[in-house]
């Protein structure tokens, strides 16, 4: 299953893209909800190869995700790719100059199933794909107005 959203945002595409590979405030955000998140990689800069294993609670059960960057271009482009038992789950970020001081972000989040049981929860999901795609949209938007707002200070 394939959810996609767009945001244009006041802001150069350098500066967006900083705040896209800002691993810390990431990690600190996780760690408010209860996610865990440690470096498994031994990367000294940002770049392919970077990964992480993350573990959290989903429905009352520990899952665990190893994710690794599959592309880093900057500024136009971040890529996760992320494992589990039951899923892969592909995130892209493009990052497109509309102005001097606007980008369009682009987000494309692919979720597949790996097992039968997941294969199930991705179909019953996509009967709520309007619904998924409308709260991705609204934590992108949320993303570019903090993005909009720190670019003012």
């Amino acid at each position: 299953m394939r959810l996609s959203t767009r945001e244009d945002i006041n802001a150069t595409p350098d500066h967006i893209f900083d705040h896209l590979a800002d691993f810390a405030v990431f990690r600190g955000e996780a760690l408010r909800r209860g996610v865990s998140m440690r470096r498994t990689d031994t990367l000294s800069a940002p770049a392919p190869g970077m990964s992480w294993q993350i573990d959290f609670d989903y429905r009352g059960k520990a899952r665990r995700l190893m994710a690794d960057i599959q592309r880093f271009d900057r500024p136009e482009a971040l890529d996760y790719r992320g494992l589990s038992g039951s899923y892969e789950v592909l995130l892209e970020l493009r990052l497109m100059a509309l102005a001097r001081e606007r980008t369009r972000l682009i987000v494309g989040l692919e979720v597949k199933p790996r097992t039968l049981g997941a294969r199930l929860v991705v179909q019953s999901a996509r009967l709520g794909r309007a619904g998924l795609e409308k709260k991705l949209a609204d934590r992108v938007h949320g993303f570019a107005r903090r993005i909009e707002r720190g670019s003012q200070d």
